[in-house]
Formats: C-alpha cells, sequence, structure tokens
C-alpha cells in the first residue's frame, strides 16, 4: 500500500471522524453538526476565498455548547481553515492542541489525526519539532497485529519525513527503510529516503532510493529527478548512462508490479452463454486468441470507474487480434429486467465492447470471482495467464503490458 500523499491521508483522516460523528451517542441539549455542514464546512476550509466564512460558522458553533464529538470534528476542520489562511504557526498549534484533548480512545482517529496534522505542518515548512512530536503520537496510536502492518507503513513514512526535517536524518534512514518495507512503490518514501542518505554522507545510496522512486511504474512523482542527475553527475562527471539506468529500473518495476504481482497460470475454465443480444457465445468460440475477461455489474462502483478504462483499452487492441468480453451479472431488481439494466448503462456510457451475459453466475463461479470488477486475461493456448481485481493505480498501463507480453 502506497503511502498517501497529503490529501489522501486527510480524506481518511475526515472519514475517521466523520465515523465517529455518525456513531456518537445522543446527547439532549448537544449541538450537531448536520453532515451537509459538514461538507460544506471541509470543502470551504480548503477555498481561500470561503475559508473565513468557514472559520466564523465554526467557532459560531463552538460557541453554542456542542456535543463532543462534533466539537472535535469543528475543531479539527477550523484547523485547516488555519492552514488555508496561512494564521500565524503558533495559533495553529494552540488549536491542535485543543482539539487533541477531545480526541477518543479509537486507535485510529488518534492516527489520522496527528499523521495528517504533521503531514500538514511539513508542508507548510513550519514547527519542525512539532510536527516529529505528533508523527511520534500517531505511531504510538497504532494497535499491534498484522492487520495494521499497511497503516504502520504509511504511519512510519510521515515519521521518517518529520525526523528527517527535525535534522534527525541517520533515525529518518532507519524508518524510512521499514515505511519502504511496506510501500516499496512510494515514491515520496523513497524520495525522502536518498534525502536521509544525503544528509548522512552515503551518495550511492541515496542514487538508488532516487533512481527507485523515478522508476517506479506508473508513477507521477518526477520530484527524484533533479537530484538524482546531480548525484549522477558528481560521482560519473557527466549524466552518460543515466537514462539506461533509469531505464533498467523502470523495466523490473514494470515486470514486478504489472506482471509477476498479478501472475496466474491454470486453464481457463469453458462456458457456454450468451451476448445481451440473445446471440449465443462459448468460451470456445476464441480458441487461438488472446482473451480478455471483465466481470462487471453496474451496481457496482469500482466497475464504474474501471469500465471506461477497459473500453480504452479494447479500443486499442480490438482490431489487433485481441478479443474483449464484458461479462456482465447484474443484482436482481423487482421488477426490472437485468439484460436492459446492462442495455441501459452502456448505451448511456458509451460502452461498446462485446458484452455476455451472466446472470446466473456460470462463468463467475468458474472462474471463482471474489470481487467486482475482476479481469482475466487468457493466452493463445487457453491458459489464464493475468487476474486483476479491482481498481489499481496504472490500471490501464497494467491491462496493456499484460496484453502486449502475451502477444509477444
Amino acid at each position: 500500500m502506497p503511502v498517501p500523499s497529503t490529501d489522501r491521508l486527510r480524506r481518511l483522516a475526515l472519514a475517521a471522524l466523520l465515523i465517529l460523528a455518525a456513531w456518537a451517542a445522543p446527547a439532549a441539549a448537544k449541538e450537531k453538526l448536520t453532515g451537509t455542514q459538514i461538507q460544506e464546512y471541509n470543502a470551504a476550509a480548503m477555498d481561500s476565498a470561503r475559508a473565513a466564512w468557514a472559520a466564523t460558522q465554526l467557532r459560531n458553533f463552538l460557541a453554542s455548547d456542542p456535543d463532543s464529538t462534533h466539537e472535535l470534528l469543528a475543531r479539527r476542520i477550523l484547523v485547516r481553515t488555519m492552514f488555508t489562511l496561512k494564521a500565524p504557526s503558533k495559533q495553529i498549534i494552540a488549536q491542535i492542541d485543543s482539539a487533541a484533548r477531545l480526541l477518543p480512545s479509537e486507535p485510529q482517529v488518534v492516527v489520522f489525526y496527528y499523521g495528517q496534522l504533521s503531514q500538514d505542518l511539513m508542508d507548510r515548512g513550519v514547527e519542525p519539532v512539532k510536527a516529529l512530536e505528533y508523527a511520534h503520537r500517531s505511531s504510538a496510536g497504532i494497535p499491534p497485529g498484522d492487520q495494521f502492518g499497511p497503516l504502520r507503513g504509511m504511519v512510519h513514512g510521515v515519521l521518517g519525513r518529520a525526523q528527517l526535517g527535525a535534522g534527525r536524518a541517520d533515525s529518518a534512514i532507519i524508518t524510512l527503510k521499514v515505511a519502504a518495507l511496506s510501500s516499496p512503490d512510494s515514491q515520496k518514501v523513497l524520495v525522502y529516503l536518498g534525502q536521509a542518505y544525503e544528509k548522512t554522507k552515503k551518495p550511492d545510496l541515496a542514487i538508488n532510493a532516487y533512481t527507485r522512486s523515478l522508476a517506479v511504474y506508473a508513477g507521477l512523482d518526477t520530484s527524484a529527478a533533479a537530484p538524482l542527475r546531480e548525484l549522477w553527475r558528481k560521482k560519473n562527471g557527466s549524466l552518460a548512462g543515466l537514462d539506461e539506468h533509469v531505464e533498467k529500473a523502470r523495466a523490473a518495476s514494470r515486470q514486478r508490479i504489472a506482471l509477476d504481482s498479478r501472475r496466474e497460470v491454470w486453464p481457463a475454465p469453458s462456458w457456454s452463454l450468451a451476448y445481451l443480444d440473445g446471440k449465443p457465445v462459448s468460451s470456445s468460440d476464441f480458441k487461438g486468441k488472446v482473451v480478455v475477461l471483465d466481470f462487471w455489474g453496474s451496481w457496482c462502483g469500482p466497475c464504474r470507474v474501471e469500465l471506461p478504462i477497459f473500453q480504452a483499452v479494447y479500443e486499442r487492441y480490438k482490431d489487433k487480434g485481441v478479443v474483449f468480453l464484458g461479462m456482465n451479472y447484474e443484482r436482481p431488481q423487482p421488477g426490472k429486467d437485468p439484460k436492459q439494466l446492462a442495455r441501459d448503462y452502456m448505451s448511456k456510457n458509451q460502452l461498446t465492447f462485446p458484452t455476455v451475459v451472466d446472470h446466473e453466475s456460470v462463468a463467475a463461479n468458474a472462474y471463482k470471482i471474489t470481487g467486482y470488477p475482476t479481469v482475466f486475461m487468457i493466452d493463445k493456448a487457453g491458459m489464464v495467464r493475468y487476474k486483476n481485481v479491482g481498481v489499481s493505480d496504472g490500471i490501464e498501463m497494467i491491462l496493456q503490458d499484460q496484453i502486449e507480453s502475451l502477444l509477444k
């Protein structure tokens, strides 16, 4: 699991507080924020033109004898307005610490609260000691157990960055190496690790960390490029060989992320069904072809995100000897024709790939589907070669690279 960006960590922190607010026990004569108010104030808090208004509304609410859980949520959003309005850092810290006294004994709320605030302070470049303190509090709040491994990796990324910002590069290296074990494809963690190695005069290790960051498959962060070029030139006297070095690392990342981690090798099950128009279709019709199966339903949120991507890949490869089939399963709805649900959804969203009706889950059961969407890649010999569950970052590139590997 990659270490989240500040925006993603902010969303996770807010989600934790929203869940807590929804579960808050009723309290007589205590004011609460409505869901609409929470969403509106949170959006306004990050808008420089509306943050002052949101701050006023939140302070008025805090003066109205609020429910303690909603008071915490209001104070947390108020801190966000203060960051947006560039309030003095001492005032922000005071507000953060004031809200902290309301934190419940709910580990993930504590973890996200302090972790995100540590990131906010570091993003603003102020109060490095406080940022480190909050990162440590976030780390201390993680419960024991393997199930919290991804969360632990995320927080170690925050803590390592805070240690680096506080001038503790040796500690940062230890922490960031742990974070990199949980999040080997987090470009930011690798950049911070490179910076820590530079601070401790270890240029070869810094080059390695920066190269890994820049080479992450489907990665968009290029912040490692400039320091990598500088270190490479210092070591080698020129930039000769750098592009080849990075490309080799990119190829390795592609192999690991797009191919090896999704590889499957087993005979594709046989099935006989029908297209949406009623025409019979069987898996045997595509013998000797590369076949891409996408198990989906219009009721499935991740499917709705993934289907336009599948359509784009279909349009790119449909004339290159690759067979694309959407394997549709619609949940029964009283008075609704499941085939018409699928037709209407595809028409509305301009989806044109061939679609097979699997409303009795014949193919889904044969393929042992555990979640939607799931995309299988089948080679010309009829063997399942890749399995993709859900919607991953860079999934369009992943599907294309898998297809290319089967066309060779």
